[in-house]
């Protein structure tokens, strides 16, 4: 059963202010408590936060910055017998704005087969032989649709790479960003 249901029906209704002092200061110390806990958790996310940041800055700047002064690209920690390797990485960043003439480019050039299609329709309630037959027939009703192209990231950053080693065209939209990071394995 539902507790705000069960409460209404087996209790007489009370307002904050009729229960005894001991019980508001309950309550209190318990509303408290939440809300100590809600602050805590979102104190962990900004220090979260924070903390990836830090590694980003030591693992993709400081760090290959001092590796590339001493002249070296590899070197085994003693203490771990991990290697420590610096390597080159790439991100791509394409603005929102710019994804349609992306998506345009990939199908005009060829590479359509990177673009994922949603293709969704709405229904009221109660018509729900309607949605049966709508994912029985597809596109031959009308019913108002709604479309949402994407290019999956690791698929279009991994073919971003080809592309650049193959030394094929890039869309004016994409700007591929090489940088140096450093891994420890």
């Amino acid at each position: 059963m539902d507790l705000i249901k069960q409460i209404k029906e087996h209790s007489v209704k009370k307002s904050f202010a009729d229960l005894h002092v001991d019980e508001q200061s309950s309550l209190t110390a318990m509303a408290l408590k939440v809300k100590e806990k809600e602050k805590g958790i979102e104190d962990l996310k900004q220090d979260l936060k924070k903390a990836e940041a830090d590694l980003r800055y030591y693992r993709d700047e400081l760090f290959p910055a001092r590796m590339e002064e001493a002249g070296v690209i590899d070197f085994r920690l003693r203490e771990t017998n991990e290697q420590v390797v610096l390597t080159r990485d790439m991100k791509v960043n394409v603005l929102k704005d710019n994804r349609p003439a992306l998506h345009q480019w990939l199908r005009d050039n060829g590479h359509s087969a990177l673009i994922k299609n949603v293709v969704s329709a709405s229904f009221a309630a109660g018509q729900d032989e309607k949605a049966l037959e709508f994912l029985e027939e597809g596109r031959s009703k009308k019913l108002s649709m709604s479309q949402q192209e994407s290019v999956h990231s690791q698929t279009f950053l991994k073919w971003v790479r080809d592309q650049i080693s193959a030394n094929e065209p890039l869309p004016d939209v994409v700007e591929p960003y090489h940088f140096y990071k450093v891994t420890i394995k």
